[in-house]
């Protein structure tokens, strides 16, 4: 009985208790700079101007994790309550394989499960870049980001690039070797 009235009041204590905190640890941030701690806390505020002060119980972390995994960039996210007032998220990036810039000069990564999204303003990462007669567009602007493994793309080159940048990149003798990828458009 003690051992349920003490669950029972920290029960009640965690749904009074403010949020004082918001910890945000992003995975591979030495790596891949696509987003920062900063601009993820921005983003926190769209969705909840005032989260500091809120009551733990009135967070919707649901709502949260939603939001900052629509964001290009984000592959992941996992976002939990801690009993002293702390909202801990927790960031997996995109890694990408394959930078690519169609015949219009219009450019985006596919990353290692075959995401196509937009490029980033801030970070250039070292991938391999594919140019040439590319003719497959995007537009980011109607959706965020697109999938290899969509129907739309069985014989597409994008599809074949993606592989064989992954093939590379398993590699380490051909990953040091091969920095660019020319579509000619014999293929």
């Amino acid at each position: 009985i003690t051992f349920a009235g003490a669950v029972m009041y920290s029960s009640s204590q965690f749904h009074e208790t403010k949020c004082s905190n918001v910890d945000i640890r992003i995975d591979d941030s030495t790596d891949i700079m696509f987003i920062t701690s900063n601009e993820v806390l921005k983003l926190i505020y769209s969705v909840n101007p005032d989260i500091l002060g809120y009551k733990m119980s009135d967070i919707n972390i649901f709502e949260i994790e939603r939001y900052l995994k629509s964001q290009p960039f984000i592959k992941n996210v996992v976002i939990y309550k801690t009993i002293n007032g702390h909202l801990k998220i927790e960031i997996q990036q995109r890694k990408p394989v394959i930078e690519i810039i169609n015949r219009n000069n219009e450019c985006y990564y596919i990353d290692q499960d075959g995401t196509i999204f937009p490029i980033s303003e801030k970070w250039a990462p070292k991938v391999i870049i594919a140019n040439g007669f590319i003719k497959e567009s995007y537009n980011f602007n109607v959706q965020k980001t697109y999938n290899v493994y969509n129907e739309n793309f069985e014989n597409s080159k994008i599809v074949e690039l993606y592989r064989l940048a992954k093939l590379i990149k398993s590699d380490d003798f051909w990953a040091d070797q091969v920095e660019q990828i020319f579509v000619n458009n014999l293929v």
